[in-house]
């Protein structure tokens, strides 16, 4: 906040110490926000994908960056045990995915894994995207999805057409073997519950569309006909 003092007929006996210190506006800058996905497998070896959001983090998109400070950097792994990983912008595995909050509310990482033994267990807590700090204007995160040929199939939302699994309905999945695909690599998104929600009529069920916003893709639930979209 920004503090003026003195009244206009008393500004001028304010000493200009006093009026620069009154005039100073503080800005606290929004914390880093991080959130784990939790890997374990058969043999009881553990690992962690961490997807950020802060300030100083940049997307890449354009101009491909790494955010070494944030632990976007290469990590080097022993192969004879387990590891989960995703690419960084300077395609080296690393295991965190950082984004500015300009990107709010939405997260995606695709993971990849290594030397791994079925069952393979999932782990988050959603309620991460909840935190007061956060912004709000879109909405917290509060909804995921899991996303693959595995999970295509092995999913928590009724069955293709849904296809994905639903991280929002509950806070792990064991997958315990790999019919009918492997579960790595995944694509994980994290976003707000933002679904169109447009009823069809005849007690038919709701059309979905996720993620919103989309960048090369989106996925729909809820459709019995073939559409056209343009």
């Amino acid at each position: 906040m920004c503090f003026l003092l003195g009244h206009r007929s008393t500004l001028a006996k304010v000493t200009l110490p006093l009026l620069a210190l009154a005039l100073t506006c503080t800005t606290t800058a929004q914390p880093t926000w991080r959130f784990p996905i939790c890997f374990e497998d058969g043999t009881g070896a553990r690992d962690t994908i961490w997807l950020v959001y802060d300030t100083a983090a940049t997307t890449g998109w354009d101009t491909p960056q790494v955010d070494y400070s944030l632990g976007e950097g290469r990590v080097d792994m022993d192969p004879s045990v387990f590891n989960v990983w995703v690419w960084n912008w300077d395609n080296d595995s690393t295991k965190t995915v950082a984004f500015p909050y300009t990107e709010f509310p939405y997260h995606n990482a695709t993971v990849y894994a290594f030397n791994y033994q079925y069952p393979v267990t999932i782990r988050w807590d959603l309620s991460l995207g909840a935190e007061p700090w956060l912004p709000q204007d879109g909405g917290p995160i509060d909804w995921g999805m899991i996303y693959n040929d595995y999970f295509f199939y092995n999913n928590n939302c009724g069955g293709p057409p849904c296809g994905v699994f639903d991280m929002s309905i509950v806070d792990s999945v064991v997958v315990v073997d790999a019919y009918p695909a492997e579960v790595f690599p995944a694509d994980f998104t994290l976003g707000h519950n933002l679904q169109l929600g447009i009823a069809q009529h005849q007690g038919k069920s709701e059309i979905n569309v996720w993620p919103n916003p989309a960048r090369n893709q989106i996925h729909v639930s809820g459709l019995d006909d073939i559409i056209t979209l343009n």
